[in-house]
């Protein structure tokens, strides 16, 4: 699949959501909006869900959290 810069993938070898911020030959240069920056092959990558986008925001990562949270909690017993 082509990639453009600005595109929001997941990286399947890293289990991490980036930017493209580069895009060469073979490689895929991912950016998180804290900084970090790592590189991914576009094999291993595929497009980012709209929950998946969502998350790289701050916005989006506080819902993303907030529902793990709620769905994630424990089941008290019956009485």
């Amino acid at each position: 699949m082509k990639y453009r810069e600005g595109d929001v993938v997941v990286d399947g070898t890293r289990a991490l959501v980036g930017r493209v911020r580069v895009v060469g030959r073979s490689f895929l240069t991912l950016t998180r909006p804290g900084g970090a920056e790592w590189t991914a092959t576009p094999e291993n990558c595929w497009t980012a869900s709209p929950e998946e986008r969502a998350s790289i925001t701050l916005r989006g990562a506080v819902q993303v959290i907030s529902t793990a949270s709620e769905s994630s909690a424990p089941v008290s017993p019956s009485s």
